[in-house]
């Protein structure tokens, strides 16, 4: 039910974007960094890198653009068996400066949620927000390369953790806590710009 709200809203958002005169549409595909976590015994498990899928709807404003950001990243450990997927939805804005005849440099800064699901926790929503850069290539007057590195935190509550169960010496389970006050996450992405 949870995500059936988080996906109408992610809708919603870009039905709105697309009324505007110009529409930038931006697939991604990138690499996430790990997510840490703690147990109850003092140990620290960091989940593999892997990658990550966003798209972003954008519209002119000003110097630079407004819109929205969709991002999924599924991550696992080996050794206990636990993942996670962490989904943003983000209302963003961010300022070009042009650089070359065909090259632009931006940054941004975005608000929203997260919503995090775990093999080990319950489905839980986080406010997130998020600061990125990177370069524009435009290839042709309607379509243009992107290279973005970009970080997501999430504002972890006191009580953000869980009882897990997996094999251990004493054979029993134990407790899994989130690595400190806010989630961090940093993406390195490619992807293309459609502009309408």
């Amino acid at each position: 039910m949870r995500f059936r709200i988080f996906s109408t809203a992610l809708l919603s958002a870009l039905s709105a974007t697309a009324v505007a005169n110009s529409v930038y549409i931006t697939p991604m595909i990138g690499l996430s960094n790990g997510v840490k976590f703690e147990s109850d015994e003092g140990e620290t498990y960091t989940t593999k890198s892997d990658l990550n899928y966003n798209l972003s709807v954008d519209v002119p404003f000003q110097q630079g653009r407004i819109g929205f950001v969709y991002s999924e990243h599924t991550s696992e450990l080996d050794s206990p068996q636990l993942d996670n997927t962490m989904r943003y939805l983000h209302f963003q804005s961010s300022l070009y400066y042009p650089v070359a005849e065909k090259v632009s440099t931006y940054v941004g800064l975005g608000l929203g949620a997260t919503q995090l699901s775990a093999s080990w926790y319950e489905t839980d929503y986080l406010f997130s927000a998020s600061a990125f850069g990177g370069v524009e290539y435009n290839v042709s007057k309607n379509i243009a390369l992107q290279a973005q590195v970009r970080w997501f935190g999430s504002l972890l509550s006191s009580d953000t953790a869980s009882v897990c169960n997996y094999p251990n010496d004493e054979g029993g389970g134990c407790k899994i806590y989130f690595n400190g006050d806010w989630l961090s996450q940093v993406q390195g992405n490619l992807g293309v710009t459609f502009s309408f």
